[in-house]
């Protein structure tokens, strides 16, 4: 009996080991699309990696952003310095409420925030986080934020993102790469801060969305509320945002007021599809993002909107 425990164990490890080797050879050597359960994204979109190493020496701001895509593209830093508020973008491609969750929970005693500013667009809460996780861990250093990534949203790509991460940075030093600050092929510029700046363009497209509800993920939710209760017991003052889309791609979801109902009950919120006049195609670079036009028209609204005080959010 002892042997065969002996035999067991000794396969095993041999038998994750040649899993381990066998995954990064496959990733490190063959083309993405032969790799569907494996993608490390190291540097490759939304500069995740430049952000998460800026973040890691930034301390005490007035103004911290969470969210998607929408927020690192949408929030300006520069814009909130022209009213002497230092602020950090930690937004991430397509962040859901697990990503934030963490996040939070890593950075926010070092940000040390005086408000906070998260951005709640419903489709993040209707995914399984995969993609997001995936950016995470392919771009931060091995530790508790990529484990937390692979286990919790418990997917066969995480994982072996997580196993070919370890392998990487076991061989190669990855503290020496340095992610070009501009994507000339993406027309994408990292400005200090977190935010990404896309070169300007104009939305041509008109997509016809067949009518559709948000339903929300009870997995999503449940960190979301996590990540609520956390800001509220640091007794940081908050507001929900809604960032805008186009018109026609938000009037394709047939309860809107419903996710307004959802949202309203757990503090301060503001949608700004409804009531806030931009133009589909000159204010935005595609359906989903706005452009650097509609990014200075955004935060200049939202600064209108919310009085900056220490302790108190005021909303007129």
């Amino acid at each position: 009996m002892k042997l065969f425990i002996k035999t067991l164990l000794l396969f095993t490890l041999f038998a994750v080991f040649f899993y381990c080797i066998s995954l990064f050879a496959w990733g490190h050597l063959l083309p993405s699309y032969l790799t569907p359960n494996l993608k490390y994204k190291m540097g490759l979109s939304g500069y995740m990696y430049t952000r998460l190493k800026e973040v890691k020496k930034t301390k005490a701001i007035d103004v911290l952003f969470l969210g998607s895509s929408h927020t690192y593209r949408g929030f300006d830093p520069r814009i909130f310095a022209g009213y002497h508020l230092s602020s950090f973008n930690l937004g991430s491609s397509n962040q859901t409420p697990v990503q934030t969750e963490d996040l939070l929970t890593l950075f926010l005693d070092s940000l040390k925030p005086g408000f906070i500013i998260y951005e709640v667009y419903p489709d993040n809460f209707i995914t399984d986080g995969v993609e997001s996780s995936i950016d995470l861990i392919s771009n931060n250093e091995l530790g508790n934020l990529s484990f937390n990534q692979a286990f919790k949203v418990n997917h066969i790509i995480g994982y072996n993102t997580l196993l070919f991460a370890a392998v990487r940075k076991s061989i190669f030093n990855d503290d020496a790469f340095v992610e070009p600050g501009r994507n000339a092929l993406m027309g994408d510029t990292y400005i200090e801060g977190g935010f990404v700046q896309k070169d300007l363009k104009y939305n041509t497209e008109t997509k016809v969305y067949t009518p559709k509800k948000w339903v929300l993920n009870k997995k999503q939710v449940a960190s979301f509320e996590r990540s609520i209760k956390l800001i509220k017991k640091k007794n940081i003052p908050f507001v929900l945002v809604q960032a805008p889309v186009t018109k026609n791609l938000y009037y394709s979801y047939t309860n809107n007021p419903e996710v307004d109902r959802f949202f309203n009950q757990y503090g301060a919120y503001v949608n700004f599809n409804p009531a806030f006049n931009l133009s589909d195609s000159l204010d935005f670079f595609d359906e989903h993002h706005l452009n650097q036009n509609g990014v200075i028209k955004f935060n200049e609204k939202l600064i209108q909107q919310i009085k900056f005080q220490k302790k108190s959010v005021y909303l007129w």
